[in-house]
């Protein structure tokens, strides 16, 4: 699209008129979106124009009061079928017709640092010149690039960092409260800050706008329904890991008391407890006698413990 405007364009601006004086014309101002292409326009005329046969010297300078020193320069022949495609740097290339007194330069994806003023130098035989100066402006539409909760002051607080060019106007809405007056703004270049105060679940929305267009981005409060949810998950799984924390110390613990968890030295017993019922007559003299008379004819049954040494086993019985 940007080609077929260069072509239109030259073939528009006359030529081909012999003129006694030098003359320019050039766009004051010229406006690009950031991203996009734009072609800055510088049209000619000079005495020689139907019969000089010479080069023509074509040199672009951005804020030459600064550096004086061209970013783009060609040198071309003074015909209309001369071929520019050598006449391309980096994002920049030079189109139209000389011979018809166009010469514009197209720049490719232009970026706010290519906002100034440009220059336009127009030598012959490198000593007849003239020179032409226009503005670029770069514009960028508006854009949102975060919305989040500030946590460093209580009570929370909404915080919308956006960026345009011009700065665009910040407008917040919330679902329960309505419109929301920004507490306040910050300026830093192309971007611009914005806070109000939050209330939990609370919907709240940010709005830029500017005469480019319009960004927003709403902040969703999380669902209680999901909240409950994880609360209860979560809660589960803890018990879950609490429980086999306990079964499994309880079967640590009954493996230790069924296993010897050391064996003896060379050449020692090991002593072990067994314990055994005995059955005695009833005898009023014995030394182990009980509490209560039993019955006539009755035994006395009572448990007697004993200490037996037993050789060593390499496998202890379970």
């Amino acid at each position: 699209m940007i080609v077929g405007f260069l072509v239109v364009l030259s073939t528009l601006i006359p030529g081909g008129v012999s003129v006694s004086t030098w003359s320019m014309n050039a766009s004051k101002e010229t406006e690009a979106i950031r991203g996009q292409d734009v072609v800055l326009t510088c049209s000619f005329t000079h005495p020689k124009q139907d019969h000089y046969a010479g080069n023509i010297m074509v040199e672009w300078s951005k804020d030459s009061k600064q550096s004086g020193k061209p970013f783009f320069a060609c040198s071309i022949q003074n015909i209309s079928s001369v071929n520019l495609r050598a006449c391309s740097w980096s994002r920049y290339s030079l189109h139209g017709d000389p011979r018809q007194g166009v010469l514009l330069l197209l720049i490719e994806r232009v970026q706010p640092n290519d906002e100034g003023e440009y220059s336009c130098r127009i030598k012959l035989d490198n000593k007849n010149e003239m020179e032409k100066t226009m503005v670029l402006k770069v514009v960028e539409k508006p854009e949102i690039l975060s919305l989040s909760l500030v946590n460093d002051s209580a009570p929370q607080r909404l915080q919308c960092v956006t960026a345009g060019n011009p700065l665009p106007n910040i407008t917040w809405l919330s679902t329960s409260r309505g419109p929301i007056l920004a507490e306040k703004e910050k300026k830093e270049g192309y971007r611009l800050t914005s806070w109000v105060p939050y209330e939990v679940g609370d919907r709240v929305t940010c709005t830029a706008t500017s005469r480019l267009g319009r960004a927003e981005r709403t902040l969703q409060p999380p669902s209680n329904a999901l909240t409950v949810a994880l609360i209860a998950g979560g809660g589960a799984v803890l018990l879950l890991l609490a429980t086999g924390g306990v079964v499994h110390l309880l079967r640590r613990r009954e493996e230790r008391s069924l296993h010897c968890t050391h064996s003896p030295a060379e050449g020692a017993v090991d002593f072990q407890a067994v314990y055994s019922t005995v059955v005695l007559p009833v005898s009023e003299e014995s030394p182990l006698h009980c509490t209560h008379t039993p019955a006539e004819g009755a035994v006395d049954i009572q448990a007697v413990y004993s200490t037996v040494v037993l050789p060593v086993s390499e496998t202890l019985p379970p």
